[in-house]
């Protein structure tokens, strides 16, 4: 599956590609720090840094138990890509979440911390929209006695 979106391209030939045209990279250097330069010398986000997405997206979902895209049972290379594209393609934010990481990021390894955690928050947010993440959001306000959630409650009796 390949998703075009704001000159992204998410899945076909970028995943795997490790250098931006014109540029060579010591294999000493992390796969952010290829990101972060390959952001820096175009300006784009491009196969480094899709690249890095990917491995970081996999990386997330293989360590925790969120649910995998809709149309997807269990996480598969096309279900990450898919998060992926849309991530890219939420309305408001899309790309910025990419370049808001690249601003905030002094080297490699924090740009990637920043990505998971935005990896992270978007699949949170993704969640609390299912029937299951609704229920869970409203046990917890329960749990910790919020009045509103008890007021809730009372009406799905």
């Amino acid at each position: 599956m390949t998703r075009q979106q704001d000159g992204v391209r998410v899945g076909g030939g970028f995943v795997g590609q490790r250098s931006v045209p014109g540029e060579s990279f010591t294999e000493s250097r992390s796969d952010g720090e290829h990101a972060l330069e390959e952001l820096r010398s175009s300006g784009w986000v491009g196969p480094a840094t899709v690249e890095l997405l990917v491995r970081l997206g996999w990386q997330f979902v293989r360590s925790h138990s969120f649910p995998p895209p809709e149309g997807y049972s269990t996480w598969n290379d096309e279900a990450v890509e898919v998060l992926l594209a849309e991530m890219f393609s939420r309305p408001g934010s899309g790309h910025k979440f990419v370049l808001t990481c690249y601003v905030k990021a002094p080297e490699g390894p924090a740009f990637e911390r920043l990505l998971l955690a935005a990896i992270r928050n978007f699949l949170i947010d993704q969640a609390k929209r299912t029937e299951r993440g609704k229920l869970r959001v409203l046990v917890q306000n329960v749990a910790a006695g919020s009045d509103r959630a008890l007021r809730r409650l009372a009406r799905i009796r």
